[in-house]
C-alpha cells in the first residue's frame, strides 16, 4: 500500500484498481465500468443509496429528538453537490429502517477489507449501471481490522471502485454520552465516506484551489470541513458533531469541496 494513503485513504488507494477509471460506452457494460466519478458526474441521471444492517447495528433513523429526519442531513449534502449538474435529477436515500434491508447475523468482531467486500458480494440488491450510480452502506457489528488488529477508532469505510461503504456501530455507539451526538456522528461519517466514495478530494475530482492537505492525501485542509482528515475518527468527529450541532449548519461540505464537484465535468 501507499505510504501517501493515510487512514481510510488506504482503503481507497488499496482498491482503486478495482473499478474502471473512465466512463465509456466503448467497453463491455459492467456495473464496474460505471462506477467512477466521471461516469456520476456525466451519464449518471440518478444517485441512489441502499442501506443494509446487521441485527445489532441498526443505523439511526426516523426523527430525532429535535423533530427532524436523520437521514436528511446525507440526502441534503448529497442535494448540495448535485445542484451543478443539472444531468442528475434524483438523489434516492432511505429514510426510515423499514426501506432498509436486513442482513444475516454475520458473528464477526473485525471487518477486513476483503471481508467487506464478500459481505457486498452476498448481500448487495442492485448494481450501477450508466445513468444511475447505486452506493450500498452496511452497518456491521465489530471494528475495522487494521493489519490484524481491532482498530477502535475507526468509524466508517469507503472502498474505491465498489460503491460500498461499511459503518461499525461498536464505534458509533461509544462517540457520544447522548444519542443526538451519537446520530449526528453516524450521518457524519455517511457524508464524509460519501465525499470519498463520489471523488473529493483529488480522488480524481481535482481540487480548483490548494485545499488538499498535503500530509494527508485525498482529505480537506480545512478543519471545519467534514472532509478533513481527523474526522475520520472517533474523537474528532463527536467534537465536529458538537460544533455543528449547536451551528445548526446541515451542509458539511466547505465551499472549496463543493466548488470542484460542481466545476467537475469529466
Amino acid at each position: 500500500m501507499s505510504a501517501r494513503c493515510p487512514w481510510l485513504a488506504v482503503v481507497s488507494c488499496a482498491l482503486i484498481a478495482a473499478g474502471a477509471l473512465r466512463c465509456t460506452t466503448d467497453e463491455p457494460e459492467t456495473p464496474e465500468s460505471f462506477d467512477t466519478p466521471s461516469c456520476y458526474f456525466s451519464t449518471a441521471r440518478a444517485l441512489v443509496v441502499d442501506a443494509a444492517y446487521e441485527p445489532g447495528a441498526e443505523p439511526y433513523a426516523g426523527t430525532g429528538a429535535g423533530g427532524g429526519q436523520t437521514w436528511s442531513l446525507l440526502a441534503g449534502n448529497l442535494d448540495s453537490l448535485v445542484a451543478c449538474h443539472t444531468q442528475i435529477d434524483t438523489v434516492a436515500v432511505p429514510r426510515e429502517l423499514a426501506a432498509m434491508q436486513a442482513l444475516p447475523v454475520q458473528n464477526r468482531a473485525t471487518w477486513s477489507v476483503q471481508a467487506i467486500v464478500q459481505l457486498a458480494d452476498a448481500h448487495r440488491p442492485r448494481l450501477f449501471s450508466a445513468d444511475t450510480g447505486v452506493f450500498w452502506i452496511a452497518f456491521v457489528n465489530g471494528y475495522y481490522d487494521r493489519g490484524g488488529t481491532a482498530d477502535s477508532g475507526v468509524i466508517g469505510v469507503s472502498l474505491s471502485g465498489t460503491g460500498v461503504i461499511a459503518v461499525f456501530k461498536d464505534v458509533v455507539e461509544r462517540a457520544a454520552a447522548t444519542e443526538a451526538v451519537r446520530r449526528f456522528v453516524e450521518q457524519s461519517t455517511l457524508v464524509h465516506e460519501m465525499g470519498h466514495a463520489l471523488g473529493m478530494v483529488n480522488n480524481p475530482v481535482p481540487p480548483l484551489t490548494a485545499h488538499e492537505d498535503p500530509s494527508h492525501a485525498r482529505h480537506c485542509s480545512d478543519q471545519d470541513c467534514i472532509m478533513y482528515w481527523a474526522n475520520e475518527g472517533i474523537i474528532d468527529l463527536a467534537g465536529f458533531a458538537q460544533r455543528y450541532l449547536t451551528s445548526g449548519r446541515t451542509v458539511l461540505f466547505c465551499g472549496a469541496c463543493r466548488g470542484d464537484i460542481c466545476a467537475y465535468r469529466p
